[in-house]
């Protein structure tokens, strides 16, 4: 996908958009549903037939009603993962989904984009994608990073990763697609 727009930094063109993965989105929105729905029936709102726990149940109906919120926002008013535009890239790590989330890393600070991997849950491994950042006094990385993952440990390492499940499209074509544009631009 080739946006036409302009971003909103000074008119650069915007190259390549990565939205989230809409299954992960919907699965998060369906867990929270769940999620939440555990959290009124411990509330004492709706008669279960069993104890209340009131002090389990709101918590957790706040928690599923935020995730709710947060992911059906997100199906339906996407911010990209990842923009990259004709001096850069954008990654969303800063905040979870608001556009001053973003992070500029101008190429001249990108060293390179890779597949690397990322631990799953379960003890497996997926695909995801990496950029290699140099960092100085212009670029520094946030200490907390939404979005990102830590690459499994013997994989390439790499300062900002993206695992595969959390971005559409394929890690592959992804790298191949903003390395091009890196090497362009450099």
């Amino acid at each position: 996908m080739t946006p036409t727009r302009a971003d909103n930094d000074g008119g650069d063109p915007l190259l390549e958009r990565i939205r989230a993965n809409r299954l992960t989105l919907l699965l998060g929105a369906v867990a929270a549903a769940v999620f939440g729905c555990i959290g009124l029936l411990l509330t004492g709102l709706v008669g279960a037939g069993g104890r209340s726990s009131p002090w389990v149940g709101w918590p957790m109906l706040a928690f599923g009603a935020a995730v709710l919120i947060a992911t059906v926002r997100q199906l339906l008013w996407p911010v990209p993962v990842v923009e990259v535009t004709s001096r850069g890239v954008r990654l969303r790590i800063r905040t979870p989904m608001s556009r001053s989330g973003f992070l500029f890393v101008p190429w001249s600070h990108l060293r390179a984009v890779i597949v690397t991997q990322v631990a799953t849950p379960h003890g497996g491994r997926q695909d995801a994608l990496g950029f290699q950042i140099a960092q100085d006094e212009a670029i520094r990385l946030p200490d907390l990073r939404w979005n990102a993952d830590q690459p499994a440990p013997e994989a390439p390492q790499c300062d900002v990763t993206f695992a595969a499940a959390t971005i559409s499209g394929d890690v592959r074509d992804w790298v191949r697609k903003i390395e091009e544009c890196r090497l362009r631009a450099g």
